[in-house]
């Protein structure tokens, strides 16, 4: 406010004129933002009252719907109306069920993945290698896990084993510490006319036996 042009009066009195001027826009701003308050506050609290409002018409509907068909003795109806009452809380259920079992899954295969990538010269590579080839699945017991080669044919469920194959196939010599083209060492057995078999060359099933038989030689093998 621009005083300057009014003859007369004094700088006191100017001051005073100001001071009002200045203290009534204070006022008028102070009272806007109270009057905005106070608005949201109402539109808070109504929404509040249309939410609960809703809930309870809900919940008087379905007690409505499932006494009508309980009395009609309507059985589809009754459980329809049920089940629509928990379809939220089930679908949750479900999708937190499933990213739990997609944890596990993932957390068991990493594992046995970790353990057999330690065979390999480079474990980065045979981890990339191994992640095609180890199958961990969700049973009522627990977890079930299934080793196959690359072309997806089931090996074995057994770690060792499957280990030895590894060993055992010409793809994977070169990248598997400590084996070469003539295989492993003598592990006991006999194949045809008496001589010893190496564990690399006995079949799944003499492999078994022979740990079964041998547990302190099968232990030495470092399986």
């Amino acid at each position: 406010m621009d005083l300057s042009s009014i003859e007369g009066i004094t700088e006191a009195q100017r001051e005073a004129i100001l001071a009002l001027h200045t203290a009534d826009v204070d006022g008028q701003v102070s009272g806007l933002k109270a009057n905005r308050d106070e608005l949201l506050e109402e539109k808070r609290q109504a929404k509040e009252a249309a939410d609960e409002a809703r809930r309870l018409a809900k919940e008087e509907s379905d007690k409505l719907a499932i006494a009508t068909a309980r009395s009609a003795n309507d059985l589809k109806a009754l459980e329809e109306t049920i089940t629509g009452q928990y379809s939220e809380k089930l679908t949750a259920a479900e999708r937190k069920h499933q990213l739990l079992n997609e944890r596990i899954v993932g957390s068991e295969r990493d594992g046995l993945v970790g353990d057999l990538a330690n065979i390999f010269a480079s474990p980065d590579a045979g981890k990339m290698i191994l992640k095609q080839m180890v199958d961990v699945s969700i049973t009522d017991d627990g977890t079930a896990t299934t080793f196959k080669g690359m072309d997806g044919s089931v090996i074995t469920t057994d770690k060792a084993v499957f280990a030895d194959w590894l060993k055992g196939q010409d793809a994977f010599k070169s990248l598997i510490k400590g084996v070469d083209s003539s295989g492993g060492g003598a592990a006991g057995g006999s194949g045809s006319g008496g001589a010893a078999k190496s564990y690399q060359q006995m079949t799944v099933d003499e492999r078994v036996k022979f740990a079964n038989e041998h547990p302190e030689k099968f232990k030495q093998l470092g399986l």
